[in-house]
């Protein structure tokens, strides 16, 4: 915060004065810098403080400690000196004179403590008296005794500085004086900081010279004297006290540098530049310069954003100037944040909340959002005065906008009960009330209106009669009738009205009362718009003469070229008409001629541009399309005339069918930009056209969502158009979005049922999206009874989607025929019904464009013909050909071939399996619709040699390791034998020694020998060499003692029976004897049972064989596992894919298949150990399924449950499960993106997935979970080649249970068990094992079409989950037989 100056002066009186000595001499700062340095510093800072404060003594104190440090220092020396000359020490201070003299001899400042000395002859109890009086306050009485102290002279340089600063705290006369001593003395004294320092503060007291104090200060501050940290307070409360200006801002950016962390100072620069700001505001906006007043407050809002008083001030020139929003949200703003002051701005805040709420309101009623309106403006209507009027008109004209007429008249009757005389209600009311049909009441209404008031209002009986006109369009033919006679009967001379009745009773085949009712307007009394309205009517009638003859008595000066145009569209309009009727009668030839004959007959004069359109329409509605578009260039050659643009309308269709669509579009862009020009129907029709030309344009190079964009508005207003519908049509067909199209043309041809492109299309359509049903019955509902080649090929393509493909082949036959006579009659048929055709197909050749000959017109034509029937779709006879081609190849025998490789990791001779197989394939229809096909696969797989610990599961070798094992153990038994005997030799040996001891000292020894003998005998005699060898038979249940005698066969031992006599050493020698002879016998059977035949390589090879049948969604197979295998089994199977809806098929599938995860599991294996062999596992059983499929994605879900049995293998069973779900974000004859989400589950009732005798060696986990995300991509990068792709990562998680080595063999599970109880081996069982984590499937694929004939490609796949990785790898080629060039017959 910042203080007064005046305040801040009183306080500075206050205080002692300093010492006037010390405040004048400046500091040297040309000390050393050594480690002390800094604490040095702090003590001449507290000798500063200490003097400012009138505490020489502590100051003295400070001192001296700084010369312990520094003791030859003489600038300290000097004050020192100094001070006790000042405190009339003279002793001390010749003492400290001496020691500066003696460190310094030539220093300066000796000269200036002789001075001082010399000043101390002033009256000390006079100097005394005037600091008191100054300490006092009373300053006029110290400035007075300084004076008489001076003797009226100027003070002594010692004691300036306390007395112009006593001087300057006087008055205005006092301080100048102050100022101009300090300048003087300043200006002699140039490097005394104190003395500048002084100066600078005497400055900053007024606010005139305070801008230069503060320069003074900065300066003194920012050096590194000792007068710095005085100068930098002083320097900061200048800037305090100043009255702040912009032109400041560079004072304070100044200190800021200097002291960034001291925010207050800037924070007041910013506080005085917004006072000042909002002051200007105020005062400008009082004297009404609002513009000056808003620049003011947006300044002071600038410097402080939160200034409530500028919000407020900018508020009120927002309220002036109607901006009723912005007010209120600014004075909200300012209440908010001052709430004292909220009352004093209160009246200003509601008046601007409630006219931007009326403002708001009538925004939303201009944008025509009533409700809204009506709903915002309604509490405003409460309010008095002229506020809540306005409110309530915007509320009433709101309520007759919505047609709620009746609350809208009694609010406008209520605003006149209020003020009578208030025009905008009465207007109001007349409008409300000519609305409601009220015609009389309003006029009564309207005639209380001033006369400058009537003209808002208009003619209501003009007014009433243009009503009826209104509402006579939008009702039926009898409700026009009713309301256009009414009109008629209000005004009878109107010609519209009167031509409109006319119509009305034309459509209803009235025509001799429609003509009665404009007979008279033929009278020579009719006014022009009469005459040019029965004119009109005429010329609709196609009673052209007459047209001519009412439009001839109309007076020259009053003809309008409206009347111009028809007059001359008359004049030409019977031989064009005549032409006309001979293209509807087939007569081109006859109709070309006569439009060539209407054209030499006017070629000199000027045809409007009408009538030049109607000319070249009908050429080009010929087939002279050249032709056409030459009349149309020859007419705008000749300049548009900017008054009748719509007359040059059909030109820009004719051009569009001449295939010039962009030039077409442009002429009607420059068209509709003419003033004059007209939105109406014939106009919207010609730019439908060119929006179809354009759409197909677009479509067929690829640009689909912009060919979308080009139909989309069209269609929003003519939905029903039929061209427009098969536009869009084809765009979804070309997009891949079959179902959609297939809607749109149902759509079309429903709304158009004699359509046969609409029909062609929704039947396409349904069959890609393989609802032949539904095509069929489109075919039975809409196609004509007449079988035309065209109609017929549409049932042929039914056919064949119904896996009809010999009906199908009748049907082309059949219409190959009917072709002959009909090809250039429906070609004909083609053009009538879809003028654009030529145009989405092709492009016009201008290249040889012929010369406007008018005698070889007929030649003309035909080149045109011609020329145009080569650029025409693929003929119907090109169609029937195709269809059949493709046809007969679907029939035709195949022969395929593949080689695949498959490469899975794993442990050697177990789950390592490489396989390879070379199908050959060869399949016929030889007859009806189904597909026989005969293949044999030669396939070799392989696995490696089981070893290492691998070696103990396989097949039973666990059960040689584990005697090979034990073997080894019970090697050791004799060396433990050997450590007993030793032990019981040496104590039977003791004994005797001491038996046979001779004196009574050689038997105490010989006892103590005996002793320590004993302790080993006893030690060795309980220890079982057996066991420590590993055959730890204690360990071993009865029932697996037995089994292990059992075993044993004639080497079986009792056990019980071996045990060490330590009796005698006879006795131990025949227990060891025995030992030994029973261990011989084990030993001798377990190397007869480790000598066994190991497993060599596992690897299999044969031939499989397979016949299978196939007839759309019915498949049936039946084959072998490959001949020559260890196992050979049969499989088979069938699968039924019935549909049940348009996108829904049920699968049902029953099979017994071979598995094929291990050589063990497919081929079948060896068991060397025991001669047995077991594997070749299939398994049997079924799922059923569901599936969902749409052109963007599909759902489906199965479950299936298989017996999984194989030779010498546990049977199990296992239950599946699976659903998921794709989209296809791209669809389409290129490419293809499909990504979806799979999940499967699974179970088996037991483990078999181990290679041991009795194990199946497939996966079969008791709990499986699988969620994946696969995502697939294919393209036709040419006609040949497609390339595609597949990545799906995973997560997987699965679980087994604890299973026997040996499931299916008990005797060899039950003796494994005792090798396992033994040690022999590390275990007997299986332990169950849970695992889960991320896995990864990826691949691809490419297939190329070298000919129509042949086609090459390959696939790449891996598969990996933790340590499981699976490699496959293929090549194939198909070739199909037959001739791909055969016509239907």
């Amino acid at each position: 915060m910042y203080t007064s100056p005046v305040p801040t002066i009183m306080k500075l009186k206050k205080r002692l004065l300093l010492s006037a000595f010390a405040c004048c001499v400046p500091v040297s700062t040309a000390w050393g810098q050594d480690n002390s340095q800094t604490a040095l510093d702090a003590l001449l800072r507290q000798a500063d403080f200490w003097q400012e404060n009138q505490r020489p003594d502590l100051a003295r104190q400070a001192l001296e400690r700084y010369l312990s440090g520094r003791p030859d220092d003489p600038e300290v020396l000097f004050r020192l000196a100094q001070q006790a000359l000042v405190d009339e020490q003279p002793d001390q201070a010749e003492q400290w004179i001496q020691r500066l003299a003696e460190v310094s001899p030539n220093n300066p400042r000796l000269i200036e403590l002789d001075q001082l000395q010399q000043g101390s002859e002033l009256d000390t109890a006079q100097l005394n008296r005037a600091r008191q009086l100054a300490r006092a306050n009373r300053y006029e009485e110290s400035v007075t005794a300084y004076r008489e102290l001076f003797r009226g002279e100027t003070p002594p340089r010692g004691l300036a500085v306390e007395y112009y600063q006593t001087l300057a705290g006087g008055s205005d006369t006092q301080w100048r004086e102050a100022r101009d001593g300090l300048r003087q003395f300043s200006n002699k004294y140039p490097e005394n900081d104190p003395l500048s320092l002084a100066l600078g503060k005497v400055l900053t007291y007024r606010e005139g010279t305070r801008r230069e104090g503060i320069d003074q200060l900065a300066q003194i501050a920012q050096e590194d004297g000792l007068e710095a940290a005085a100068a930098r307070s002083a320097w900061r409360q200048a800037l305090l006290w100043l009255e702040a200006t912009p032109a400041d801002q560079t004072l304070y950016q100044a200190y800021a540098q200097a002291n960034p962390s001291d925010t207050e100072v800037i924070q007041r620069f910013e506080d005085s530049i917004a006072q000042n700001s909002r002051a200007i505001g105020f005062t400008a906006l009082q004297s009404g310069e609002l513009g000056s007043a808003e620049e003011s407050f947006r300044q002071a809002l600038n410097v402080n954003p939160q200034d409530a008083e500028a919000k407020v001030g900018l508020g009120l020139i927002l309220l002036r100037r109607q901006q009723f929003a912005e007010a209120r949200d600014l004075l909200g703003e300012a209440m908010d944040e001052v709430p004292a002051q909220r009352e004093q701005w209160a009246a200003a805040y509601q008046s601007a909340a409630f006219y931007a709420r009326l403002g708001e309101a009538r925004r939303l009623s201009e944008a025509n959002n009533l409700e809204q309106a009506l709903g915002q403006v309604r509490p405003l209507t409460q309010q008095n005065g002229d506020a809540g009027r306005a409110a309530r008109l915007l509320e009433a004209d709101i309520l007759r906008r919505q047609q709620r007429l009746d609350a809208a008249e009694q609010a406008y009757r209520g605003l006149l009960e209020a003020r009578q005389n208030d025009v905008d209600a009465r207007v109001g009311l007349v409008q409300v009330l000519s609305d409601k049909g009220d015609w009389a009441t309003a006029q009564q209404v309207a005639q209380a209106l001033p006369e400058s008031a009537r003209s808002q209002i208009g003619g209501l009986t003009t007014a009433q009669v243009e009503a009826l006109r209104r509402q006579a369009r939008q009702q039926d033919s009898f409700g026009a009738e009713t309301a256009l006679r009414e009109a008629l009967a209000l005004s009878p001379n109107d010609p519209w009205t009167r031509l409109d009745l006319a119509r009305v009773l034309a459509d209803q085949s009235r025509p001799d009362e429609a003509q009665a009712l404009m007979v008279p307007f033929q009278s020579g009394s009719a006014t022009p718009d009469q005459r040019y309205a029965a004119a009109l009517f005429a010329s609709e009638q196609e009673r052209w003469s007459e047209t001519q003859r009412l439009l001839s008595g109309i007076p020259a000066n009053a003809i309008t070229a409206d009347m111009q145009s028809l007059q001359q569209q008359a004049q030409i309009q019977q031989p064009l008409t005549d032409a006309i009727a001979q293209l509807e009668q087939g007569n081109r030839t006859a109709a070309i001629a006569s439009l060539q004959q209407l054209y030499l007959r006017y070629r000199d004069s000027e045809l409007t541009p009408n009538q030049v359109s109607q000319i070249a329409g009908a050429l080009s509605q010929a087939g002279a399309k050249s032709e056409a578009l030459r009349w149309v260039e020859r007419d705008l050659a000749r300049g548009i005339d900017e008054q009748t643009p719509n007359d040059y309308i059909n030109h820009v269709l004719v051009m569009a069918q001449a295939g010039r669509p962009e030039a077409a579009r442009q002429l009607f862009h420059r068209l509709a930009a003419y003033p004059q020009w007209q939105e109406n129907q014939d106009a919207l029709a010609v730019e439908r056209g060119l929006v179809i030309i354009e759409a197909d344009q677009l479509r067929q190079s690829g640009r689909l969502a912009s060919a979308y964009d080009r139909l989309a508005e069209p269609m929003r207003q003519t939905p029903d158009n039929e061209d427009l519908l098969l536009a869009m049509g084809r765009v979804y067909a070309d997009g891949g979005r079959q179902a959609q199209a297939e809607q749109i043309y149902t759509y079309a041809l429903t709304r158009h049922p004699q359509s046969e492109q609409a029909l062609l299309g929704a039947v396409q359509t349904a069959l890609s999206n393989n609802r032949t049903s539904q095509a069929s019955q489109l075919l039975e509902r809409y196609a004509s009874e007449e079988q035309t080649a065209d109609i017929l090929l549409l049932r042929a393509q039914v056919a064949r989607a119904n896996g009809q493909s010999l009906g199908a082949l009748a049907l082309l036959s059949e219409a190959r025929q009917r072709l002959s006579g009909q090809e250039g009659e429906v070609a004909a048929l083609s053009q009538r019904q879809n003028p654009f055709t030529d145009r989405a197909r092709g492009t016009a050749n201008y290249s040889q464009r012929p010369s406007w000959l008018p005698s070889a017109s007929r030649e003309i034509s035909s080149d045109v013909e011609l020329a145009e029937t080569e650029m025409q779709a693929p003929t119907v006879s090109q169609q029937i050909d195709d269809l059949s081609r493709e046809i007969r190849r679907e029939r035709a025998p195949r022969v395929a071939t593949e080689f695949v490789f498959n490469f899975r990791d794993g442990e050697s001779g177990l789950s390592q399996q490489d396989r390879i197989e070379a199908p050959l394939r060869f399949s016929a229809i030889p007859f009806g619709e189904g597909r026989l096909e005969v293949a044999i696969t030669p396939t070799q797989v392989t696995a490696g040699t089981p070893e290492g610990d691998g070696l103990r599961r396989y097949g039973r070798s666990g059960l040689a390791e584990s005697a090979s094992t034990l073997n080894q153990s019970l090697g050791g038994v004799s060396s433990i034998l050997d450590e007993i005997e030793s032990a019981v030799t040496s104590f039977f040996a003791a004994q005797s020694s001491l038996d046979a001891a001779v004196n009574e000292q050689e038997a105490v020894r010989l006892a103590a020998e005996l002793e320590e003998a004993r302790g080993f005998y006893e030690a060795a005699l309980e220890r079982n060499p057996l066991f420590e060898a590993g055959l730890t038979v204690a360990s071993l249940t009865d029932q697996q003692l037995a089994i292990f005698n059992s075993y044993l066969e004639e080497n079986s031992v009792n056990f019980a029976e071996l045990d060490l006599d330590g009796e005698s050493l006879s006795a131990f020698a025949n227990s060891r004897e025995q030992i030994e002879t029973a261990l011989a016998g084990i030993q001798s059977r377990l190397q007869t049972e480790a000598q066994s035949a190991r497993p060599s390589s596992l690897r299999d090879s044969g031939s499989g064989l397979e016949l299978s049948y196939t007839n759309r969604n019915l498949n049936l197979d039946i084959g072998s596992t490959p001949l020559g295998f260890e196992e050979t089994n049969l499989v088979g199977g069938i699968n039924w894919r019935p549909k049940v809806a348009d996108n829904i098929s049920l699968n049902f599938t029953a099979e017994r298949r071979a598995v094929k995860d291990s050589v063990l599991s497919y081929a079948g294996t060896y068991d060397a150990y025991s001669g047995d062999t077991w594997g070749g596992v299939v398994s049997t059983g079924g799922r059923a399924g569901i599936n969902y499929d749409t052109e963007t994605g599909g759902l489906y879900a199965d479950v299936g449950t298989y017996r999984y049995t194989g030779n010498n293998v546990a049977d199990n069973q296992s239950y599946e499960l699976s659903l998921g779900g794709y989209a296809r974000p791209i669809s389409n004859e290129r490419r293809q993106l499909q990504t979806g989400v799979h999940i499967s589950a699974m179970a088996f009732d037991d483990d078999l997935s181990h290679f041991t005798y009795g194990h199946g060696g497939y996966f079969s986990p008791q709990d499986y979970v699988s969620v994946t995300f696969p995502i697939n991509y294919q393209e036709n990068f040419t006609d040949q080649l497609t390339l595609g792709g597949y990545i799906a990562p995973g997560f997987q998680s699965y679980s087994t249970d604890e299973s026997n080595y040996f499931p299916t063999d008990p005797d060899a599970q039950a003796l494994l068990d005792v090798f396992a109880a033994l040690g022999a081996t590390q275990e007997s069982r299986y332990e169950g094992e849970s695992e889960s984590g991320v896995g990864l499937s990826f691949g691809g694929t490419m297939k190329y079409q070298m000919t129509p004939e042949l086609s090459l490609g390959g696939n790449v796949d891996f598969n990996s989950f933790g340590d499981y990785n699976d490699t496959s790898a293929s090549m194939f080629m198909n070739y199909i037989f037959g001739d791909s060039g055969e016509r239907a017959r």
